[in-house]
């Protein structure tokens, strides 16, 4: 049977909000099993065909854990900190890192009494005028940004990672941009 393509981002989303690899993953933790792996668990599944003192919910999730999920689990397990964490947040919800379409906004006079624009005196007598910002401030796009190139470096990893590691699935590139503010 062919692999089926699949954007990684639609792997991600599936692995972790569909087949619940992350859920299926941590039993094997909380019973004290000692899998190495999600991988490991679901051999163990396999060969015995069934968790033992596993609450309901949990074995259901394990036995019916497809094993490309666990695998994509996993790859996304190996990823650096910051990368793992929003590809997980991301990928449980089916969203992406907010960039900010809008783009930082801008410094704008503050309107003072009758109209005018506000001022401070400073020591040396002269009025200066007092500035807001109106719209987003351009520290925080940048961060938002710099998050979302870290998210989509992260999911074009875990394509190249995993191309030649899946039984039934063949992650593409992500179809998101990798800068879509350019």
């Amino acid at each position: 049977m062919p692999k089926k393509l699949i954007d990684i981002e639609n792997l991600v989303h599936w692995a972790l909000a569909d087949q619940q690899a992350d859920v299926a993953a941590s039993v094997s933790e909380h019973v004290g099993l000692g899998y190495s792996s999600s991988r490991g668990a679901l051999a163990t599944v396999q060969e015995l065909g069934t968790y033992v003192q596993e609450g309901e919910v949990e074995r259901l999730i394990a036995n019916n854990c497809n094993a490309d999920a666990f695998a994509v689990f996993d790859a996304v397990q190996a990823l650096p900190s910051e990368a793992r964490d929003l590809v997980l947040f991301h990928g449980k919800k089916g969203t992406r890192p907010d960039w900010y379409p809008e783009g930082a906004g801008k410094r704008v006079p503050r309107v003072g009494r009758f109209g005018k624009p506000a001022t401070i005196k400073q020591s040396d007598g002269k009025a200066y005028p007092i500035y807001d910002w109106d719209g987003i401030a351009p520290h925080v796009v940048n961060e938002a940004r710099a998050a979302y190139a870290v998210w989509w470096a992260a999911l074009e990893q875990l394509a190249h990672n995993l191309e030649k590691n899946l039984d039934d699935h063949n992650p593409q590139p992500p179809r998101a941009a990798a800068k879509p503010w350019e």
